[in-house]
């Protein structure tokens, strides 16, 4: 098992634009403005929740053989995309 590579057509352009200008924000915060500015021990308290995070998913697919990191809408099994109440669009 390993981690599955994204597929580029499963990616809404508005969330790569998303990334994009985070990751641009979050650049010129630390460089140049400095916008936020955080103690060691919330930089701290961040990095082990991400560690813990990995951690939580490399146990999760190696104990599950069936793990998969993309959701398939399979219209043989009666699967449907939820377009209502809070998690629809």
């Amino acid at each position: 098992m390993g981690v599955y590579p994204l597929r580029p057509h499963t990616t809404s352009a508005w969330i790569q634009v998303s990334g994009l200008v985070s990751g641009m924000l979050a650049g010129l915060d630390i460089g140049r403005f400095h916008w936020s500015d955080l103690g060691f021990d919330f930089v701290m308290v961040g990095v082990v929740f991400a560690i813990a995070g990995a951690v939580l998913l490399d146990w999760a697919m190696t104990v599950n053989p069936y793990f998969e990191p993309t959701v398939r809408i399979q219209k043989e099994r009666g699967h449907r995309v939820v377009t209502t109440g809070p998690t629809g669009s």
